[in-house]
C-alpha cells in the first residue's frame, strides 16, 4: 500500500476537512424550519439561517417556506435538548410577482426573533456581518458548501409519538457555474444569484461515488463560501479554516443541475430597507 497522497487525493482531501469543519461551525446557526396544522405533528418542510445584522435578530428563510403560514402554524428547531420555537409575529416577505411564488427570483422572507425565544432555542448561535460574503472575489475556482435540511434524510427524525425532534443536517460541496444560459434559464442577470452545479452523483470524503440525496428541503439554509481551491494557501497544513455565508439557497433548475441561490448583499439590502410589502402574521 502506498504511503504516498496523489494530487488528486490531497485535493479531495482537503475538500472534504474544510468542508466539515466549516459545517460544524455553522451547525447552530442552521435550523430546521417545521410546520404544523393542528400543533401536534409537526414536519420539517425547509431550512432557515440565524443572521445578526446591525445589532438584531433574524431568521431567515425562503418567501415560499414563509408561505406556509397560510395554513400552518411554523416552528424552528432549537440545538439538542431545547423545544422547537413558534414563529409569532410579523414575518416579512418579498411579494409573490404575477402567476404567483413560483416565479420569484428573490423569494426571501425574514423574521425578528426577540431575546426571550433565543434563549428557548438553545445554545444556537447567529451568523455575525464579519461571517458575510459580499461575493466581490472572483468566483472562478472557489468551493462552495449548501446546507440544510432535506426532506429524504429527516423522515425518521421528527417522532411525534415520542416528541422527539432530531433534525439531521446535511451538506453538499461543489464549484459553481457561471454560463450565461443557466441566468438566462432564470430569468436574470445573474448579479444577484450564484448557481451551484448539484450533480445526480458525488463522492465521500474517501472518493467513493455515492447518489446526491434530494435537495427538497435545502431552501432557506445557508450557501457557504470555502474559499479558492486553486490558491497553494488553501493547503497549508494548520491553515485557518474558514467560511463565509454568500447566499441563501431558494431552488432547483433541474434543466442544468444547479441549485439557484439569491447572494447575501440581496438579503441584507431586503432587511436593511425592509423592502418586502407583503407581510404574514403568524397565526396563535
Amino acid at each position: 500500500m502506498s504511503l504516498v497522497e496523489s494530487l488528486d487525493e490531497a485535493v479531495r482531501n482537503r475538500r472534504h476537512e474544510v468542508s466539515e469543519t466549516v459545517a460544524k461551525q455553522y451547525h447552530t446557526s442552521v435550523r430546521a424550519v417545521l410546520a404544523s396544522a393542528d400543533g401536534k405533528k409537526p414536519r420539517i418542510i425547509g431550512s432557515c439561517m440565524l443572521l445578526r445584522l446591525d445589532g438584531r435578530n433574524y431568521v431567515v428563510t425562503a418567501a415560499h417556506i414563509a408561505d406556509e403560514l397560510d395554513a400552518n402554524a411554523l416552528y424552528i428547531s432549537g440545538t439538542v435538548g431545547a423545544e422547537i420555537v413558534q414563529l409569532v409575529g410579523v414575518i416579512r416577505k418579498t411579494a409573490p410577482p404575477p402567476g404567483g411564488r413560483g416565479r420569484d427570483k428573490i423569494d426571501i422572507a425574514f423574521w425578528e426573533i426577540d431575546t426571550q425565544k433565543i434563549q428557548a432555542l438553545g445554545d444556537v448561535v447567529f451568523i455575525g456581518e464579519s461571517q458575510f460574503s459580499m461575493n466581490r472575489a472572483p468566483l472562478k475556482n472557489r468551493l462552495y458548501l449548501a446546507a440544510g435540511y432535506p426532506f429524504s434524510r429527516n423522515k425518521k427524525n421528527v417522532n411525534n409519538i415520542a416528541k422527539s425532534i432530531k433534525p439531521s443536517l446535511s451538506k453538499y460541496t461543489a464549484e459553481l457555474t457561471e454560463d450565461p444560459a443557466v441566468a438566462q434559464e432564470y430569468g436574470v442577470s445573474g448579479t444577484q444569484h450564484l448557481f451551484l452545479k448539484y450533480q445526480k452523483f458525488s463522492e465521500t470524503g474517501s472518493g467513493e461515488k455515492q447518489k446526491t440525496f434530494s435537495p427538497v428541503g435545502l431552501s432557506g439554509g445557508p450557501l457557504i463560501d470555502l474559499g479558492n481551491f486553486a490558491s497553494p494557501e488553501r493547503y497549508v497544513a494548520g491553515a485557518a479554516v474558514t467560511g463565509y455565508i454568500a447566499g441563501m439557497t431558494i431552488e432547483l433548475i433541474r434543466k442544468y443541475n444547479v441549485l439557484v441561490a439569491v447572494r447575501t448583499q440581496v438579503i441584507v439590502e431586503a432587511i436593511r430597507l425592509r423592502e418586502t410589502p407583503d407581510q404574514a402574521r403568524q397565526r396563535g
